[in-house]
């Protein structure tokens, strides 16, 4: 039971945001279930033409205007809503794009794509027709090393406020993609100045992820590139001694340039612990760099409680509690069971003992009956 519900909350989490990666796919991509699609145009400055996302190549204080198609494939005209979003990254090590309100952004993202890009909120598409759609990049007026990552975000109306709760990952394209919605990958870039990759640590604290007790390492990617092959193994320990109570590793992840990733180092079904505590993690990435830190934190007795009270494993034990009884039952009834066989098998004993004692004792009285007859019969004939 504990298991199943592990693995459910696991897949929850993995399927909880939408995931765009520097790949492409197709040109032309139409969602599952909605009835338009969206096309980018790829303009001259684009470093890869083989691309379906933008990755401009832009210069300092540059402006222009890139554009979509959008074909409404329906009988009734289209309401499509649209917004501008920045690149992060989620606990699962994976990139994902989220608006200004949606998430707050690392301090080092200086240019986040909401304040470069600008697009329509809303557009109307008349039935079985194709509109093109403006976007306006400003860039900023310093140049730029590294890159700018964000995407263009389109719902059909009425569909945003469901997805609120329902976005899903799909690592595999940074191009046009998702069930219900369309994201049109956008990444600027005004040189190929190399840029050393960074990691660092920024804190350590007791948490939880879906009611699920973590511990939760913020890590920051400092540097406008993607961190590509994260391999990220932490372990955690008393403070001061070299038992392991918690430990995580994981592989194969991303990090968005210039954002935080709370990973999550989970405790299975295991309770918080008050106490100081080590964290040692080290990570390697594909860019060149290997990082390893060591850092002490504390977990309270009020923040352990709290957080326990709260954590799936106290509905794993109550949800548990039936199969309790139901063992403890059986376990009474098999001890009761036993009980009565021994007490039967004292009884029966005893019983056939009584009856052997008894017909011992009528044999010897017998027998002691017999010698008296014989006696008083000798003395007859004298």
């Amino acid at each position: 039971m504990r298991n199943q519900l592990k693995n459910i909350l696991m897949l929850l989490l993995f399927v909880g945001g939408i995931t765009l990666v520097l790949v492409g796919q197709t040109l032309e991509t139409e969602a599952a279930g909605v009835n338009y699609s969206v096309r980018t145009i790829i303009p001259d400055n684009q470093i890869d033409q083989k691309k379906t996302y933008f990755d401009l190549r832009m210069a300092p204080n540059q402006k222009q205007t890139v554009k979509v198609e959008l074909t409404n494939k329906s009988d009734q005209e289209a309401t499509i809503d649209i917004h501008i979003a920045n690149g992060m990254t989620n606990i699962n090590g994976v990139i994902d794009y989220k608006t200004d309100k949606e998430v707050s952004f690392d301090k080092t993202l200086k240019y986040p794509m909401t304040s470069i890009a600008t697009v329509a909120s809303s557009v109307k598409i008349p039935a079985n027709e194709t509109i093109e759609l403006p976007i306006e990049l400003k860039m900023p007026k310093d140049e730029y090393n590294g890159m700018l990552a964000g995407a263009i975000v389109f719902y059909q109306k009425g569909q945003e406020e469901d997805e609120k709760d329902k976005e899903k990952e799909e690592a595999g394209s940074m191009g046009v993609h998702n069930e219900f919605q369309h994201q049109v990958g956008l990444v600027l870039s005004e040189n190929d100045n190399p840029v050393k990759p960074d990691l660092k640590l920024q804190s350590v604290k007791a948490s939880q992820v879906n009611y699920r007790n973590v511990v939760e390492a913020k890590l920051q990617n400092p540097e406008p590139m993607v961190m590509d092959e994260l391999k990220i193994e932490a372990k955690v320990s008393p403070k001061g001694s070299d038992k392991v109570v918690y430990a995580d590793t994981k592989e194969n992840m991303r990090m968005a340039p210039n954002s935080m990733m709370d990973y999550p180092i989970w405790l299975g079904s295991k309770p918080f612990q008050a106490g100081n505590y080590t964290l040692k993690l080290t990570a390697t990435a594909a860019n060149g760099g290997k990082w390893s830190f060591n850092q002490n934190f504390t977990i309270t007795r009020k923040e352990a409680d709290k957080l326990n009270k709260k954590s799936a494993v106290e509905l794993d034990e109550l949800t548990n509690w039936p199969l309790y009884i139901i063992i403890g039952s059986i376990v009474v009834i098999i001890l009761a069971i036993i009980g009565f066989l021994i007490a039967r098998h004292k009884i029966n004993k005893a019983k056939q003992e009584a009856v052997l004692l008894a017909k011992k004792k009528a044999q010897r009285n017998q027998e002691r009956a017999e010698k008296r007859k014989k006696g008083n019969e000798k003395n007859k004939k004298k």
